[in-house]
């Protein structure tokens, strides 16, 4: 392919290139090609993209980690060091184009790729090509023909989740990037195939602007803010939130360095358009942003809070028949079709809806004026008893929870570090969750103590992590098990015989799904089991976590919760909800009067407790098992009741100080990650 615009002439090396993902222009690419190693900056972006063989991700610009499917765990296969067009590394690339910006469409067996003005078309089981429409015979060799194949046979044992067949396209993936003039070589650093890819900036790349960690509005700062209510209120923010909002009513994940202020950031994602997910608080984390910014402005526009409306609709419609919620509730396929309990899903949720229907929460006043109660404290009371349920027990002995179930509730892995386990940071999660429950049932505060007497069991004691940063790679860094004050695995599975639980610790690659340990310091001196590890090698430990944001340890995962204080104003403890079993839990706020019907304080749609019109402090649950759905804690409104109840408490229980429950949840990162 031959340039036809002025260009300016560079020569790129795989060490000195840094990416952007922010172009500054846009051009009409319908005449313009690509001469490799010949680019106009003024006009293109430069993507770097490595893959590997045997490996069920690949990086992109920075070493950040997407997986080659969304949906199920599938390898690379072939050669990663043959970089010309005839290579046979074979992937499949539907995700690798939608973050760069190329269009790939697949009807049938029929794929095209559309970028920088070329468009390439393959045939599932063909060796022919079209390039822009002229085809060419034969160009493929046997083993870069494109093919279909069937994940739950070919990657069966680490997509045990899978119930029916399920289809991934595999494409040449050097013959691709040769076709489109990437820049390509061998990595010797990280053992890749790698390529830096230029594209034309048109609408269908990603233009938006990008922050460093710690300045601007970043994504990730914004969710983590949402999700805890404590993010500033913003306008520009508002108004991307509502444009961002997909059609059914929930959001998708973006890049994590987007600035979420710049105007019109919904016209600059492009193929970053995403499925609605609830992924890490994704739809959840947008909605709690929105209710506080109506509470906070009072907006005039209705946008914003038919936006809530609708993202609410769908949190209730797409609740699963078990009581929870999938990942990827409107796209369910593979793991994104699994129940999860963790990754800010299942637990974010019902505390979104408990906190409008239950809970009272001063943010969502406008929203009971609004929208049908019933049907979200229906799913509070479905997800309360879902919860209680899916509790993991052996030997007739409480644990905790696995951070994903099948539809039956049973235990399952999802991406290929996340096998079937006790999750300590989801068990946390719904403990934390569990406390709110007003007046508990019997079997919501047995599952609340087992958990905690299980987090308490299997503390790493003695032990804590290091990080250490390894300038052999960029953004580096290596993880060491050392001396310290206690510490939790994230994973762990119950040993049968000896009838305890021990540390789980899984890898990206799936052959590596239940490692010995992580980064012992003292690694060729480590004793397992009883016996010495003098040669310790891949087969038993996972050296180091540069190439991935896994995470295998947290020294403070349940700390808080386990702490002795009953005097925190900000975070509701195991002693202090211990203390509200004994003495009583405080009454739920009370909404203020609503000015357009003055002769109820509350909208008819948010009724008072109708079996008890003079005790405004309980809602009647009207439908769920009422066992396990009692009406939960309160976090925020009215608390002029409160104090003297606190007082009472406090005194009842020899605290100096006034004490009271807000139960405010704390910042919550994300989980056992991603990518």
């Amino acid at each position: 392919m031959k340039r036809t615009i002025k260009k300016a002439v560079v020569g790129i090396m795989a060490a000195s290139l840094i990416a952007g993902v922010a172009p500054l222009a846009t051009v009409n690419v319908q005449a313009a090609t690509v001469t490799k190693g010949e680019y106009d900056f003024s006009n293109m972006t430069i993507r770097r993209v490595w893959f590997n063989t045997n490996d069920p991700v690949f990086l992109i610009d920075n070493y950040q980690r997407v997986w080659l499917d969304k949906n199920a765990n599938v390898l690379a296969t072939g050669d990663y060091k043959k970089t010309t067009a005839d290579g046979d590394l074979m992937a499949p690339m539907k995700e690798m184009f939608a973050q760069i910006g190329g269009v790939y469409n697949e009807s049938g067996d029929t794929i095209t790729i559309t970028m920088n003005g070329t468009t390439l078309g393959f045939t599932v089981g063909s060796k022919d090509v079209t390039i822009d429409g002229k085809k060419q015979e034969g160009v493929l060799s046997d083993a870069q023909v494109p093919a279909k194949v069937n994940v739950k046979e070919q990657f069966g044992d680490f997509n045990t989740y899978l119930t029916e067949d399920y289809f991934v396209t595999y494409l040449p993936v050097a013959y691709v990037l040769n076709t489109f003039e990437a820049d390509i070589y061998t990595d010797g650093n990280v053992q890749s195939f790698y390529a830096a890819i230029p594209i034309f900036n048109d609408v269908n790349v990603p233009s938006y602007e990008a922050k460093a960690e710690g300045y601007g509005n970043r994504y990730d700062a914004f969710m983590d803010g949402a999700l805890t209510d404590s993010y500033a209120i913003s306008q520009a923010i508002a108004d991307n939130v509502v444009a961002l909002q997909n059609e059914d009513g929930g959001f998708g994940v973006l890049p994590a360095n987007l600035d979420m202020a710049q105007a019109d950031v919904a016209s600059k994602i492009g193929t970053l358009k995403q499925e609605s997910t609830l992924e890490n608080g994704s739809t959840v984390a947008q909605l709690r942003y929105l209710a506080q910014f109506i509470t906070e402005t009072n907006p005039a526009d209705s946008k914003y809070a038919d936006a809530f409306a609708k993202g609410i609709d769908y949190l209730v419609k797409n609740q699963n028949a078990n009581g929870g919620w999938s990942m990827s509730p409107t796209a369910a396929k593979g793991f994104n079709g699994n129940t999860v309990i963790g990754n800010q899903v299942t637990t974010e949720v019902l505390t979104l809806l408990s906190d409008m229907s239950t809970l009272n929460n001063q943010n969502y006043v406008f929203a009971r004026r609004s929208i049908d109660m019933a049907p979200v404290e229906a799913a509070v009371a479905k997800g309360n008893d879902f919860l209680v349920l899916t509790q993991v027990e052996n030997d007739g002995v409480k644990a905790g929870w696995a951070s994903q179930v099948k539809s039956d509730g049973t235990v399952t892995m999802g991406r290929t570090y996340e096998r079937e386990s006790v999750n300590a940071e989801t068990t946390k999660q719904v403990v934390e969750y569990l406390m709110t429950v007003h007046n508990p049932s019997s079997k919501v505060i047995d599952a609340v103590k087992g958990a905690v007497k299980w987090l308490e069991d299997v503390k790493i004691e003695g032990k804590a992590t290091e990080i250490v940063h390894d300038t052999s790679m960029n953004n580096g860094f290596d993880i060491f098990l050392v001396d310290g004050d206690g510490t939790w695995a994230i994973n762990y599975v119950y040993d049968a015989d000896s009838k305890a639980y021990r540390p789980l610790y899984s890898d990206v690659t799936p052959s590596r799904a239940d490692q010995k340990i992580v980064n012992q310091w003292d690694m060729f001196n480590y004793v397992y089991e009883g016996k010495k590890l003098d040669n310790v090698d891949n087969v038993d430990m996972i050296y180091y976590s540069t190439r991935t944001s896994v995470k295998y340890y947290d020294d403070v995962l349940a700390a808080k919760l386990l702490a002795d204080s009953t005097t925190d104003p900000e975070y509701t403890t195991y002693k202090m909800w211990l203390a509200y079993l004994d003495n009583g839990f405080p009454e739920v706020p009370t909404d203020p009067t609503d000015p357009t019907n003055p002769e109820n304080p509350t909208d008819p749609t948010d009724p008072v407790n109708p079996t008890n019109p003079d005790d405004p402090s309980v809602k009647d649950p009207t439908t769920g098992d009422s066992s396990d759905s009692n009406v939960n804690s309160p976090q925020t409104g009215d608390y002029s009741n409160m104090f003297v109840y606190t007082a009472i408490l406090a005194a009842s229980l020899g605290i100096g100080g006034a004490v009271y429950y807000t139960n405010k949840k704390k910042i919550k990162k994300n989980n056992s990650e991603e990518k």
